[in-house]
């Protein structure tokens, strides 16, 4: 398997929520530095990644928007990412990272199945960011 060349990270959330993220932006720079790594997010956790070494591009996506703003949002990403890692535990976000049509997909397990193809279970007793890195 090649590695990937372009990832989208998504995450949506306020500022704490965004800044439990980044020891995993920092990991897949480290493991694949060559690949550029965007990131969507919601509108108020994104101001935390404006000037993060490892993230090339920061994608708005508001889910208190109507249905057809966030999928416009959502095709305007389609075909433009080798790798997903979806941060979400929520099916909704599941179902965005199989919209986005990347031949790789991993996140939390949900009710949506078909939306990663690498469910990772979130373990209660471990803190976000060792579930996260997980």
């Amino acid at each position: 398997m090649h590695p990937p060349r372009h990832i989208l990270v998504i995450r949506d959330g306020r500022l704490g929520d965004v800044l439990l993220t980044t020891p995993v932006l920092r990991a897949l720079h480290r493991r694949w530095p060559e690949a550029s790594i965007d990131y969507l997010g919601g509108p108020y956790g994104l101001r935390a990644l404006r000037d993060h070494p490892a993230v090339r591009t920061l994608h708005r996506y508001d889910r208190r928007a109507r249905p057809w703003s966030q999928a416009a949002s959502i095709l305007r990403l389609r075909g433009r990412y080798d790798v997903v890692v979806g941060l979400e535990s929520s099916s909704h976000y599941s179902w965005l990272a199989q919209m986005v049509g990347a031949g790789r997909r991993v996140g939390f397990e949900n009710r949506y199945r078909p939306g990663y193809q690498r469910r990772v279970h979130w373990d209660s007793r471990l803190h976000a960011i060792e579930n996260n890195l997980n």
